[in-house]
């Protein structure tokens, strides 16, 4: 993927949710008006939503669809889901340069011992700032 246009605040936002840049809070993007914080609160948002969808392994089709549409609304130029269930898709640059893949998966193992859990594995939960559940700290 090149990201060629610093204005281009889709491909910026792509930028940060897939965590190619760090960029300080509160710092402006493209005369934009953004703040980052805001751009912090959505890759957050995500991270929480994807917690909720269960996605026991074999079972990841409403996290593929999360995924999916979320790669649709961030102007992909292709995206699809193939026939095993994997979301694929790309995003073309017309600069030279590397291209950059990203490979992941959206299962994660059942909870073990439900009750000593001190919060729900699939609810998302921000506690002292770290979201907690099933594959927060993994690929999710």
């Amino acid at each position: 993927m090149v990201v060629h246009r610093d204005n281009d605040l889709k491909a910026m936002r792509y930028q940060y949710l897939v965590g190619l840049s760090h960029w300080p809070v509160g710092r402006m993007i493209g005369g934009a008006g953004l703040k980052v914080h805001s751009l912090q609160d959505e890759v957050v948002g995500l991270t929480r939503e994807l917690v909720r969808h269960p996605s026991l392994s074999g079972q990841e089709q409403s996290a593929a669809i999360l995924v999916r549409d979320t790669m649709q609304s961030l102007d992909f130029d292709e995206v699809w889901v193939d026939e095993l269930g994997n979301v694929v898709a790309a995003r073309y640059g017309d600069q030279p340069g590397p291209h950059l893949l990203f490979d992941a998966h959206l299962d994660v193992v059942p909870p073990t011992q439900p009750d000593s859990w001190t919060c729900d594995p699939f609810g998302g939960e921000v506690r002292d700032g770290r979201i907690w559940g099933r594959g927060a700290t993994d690929i999710k």
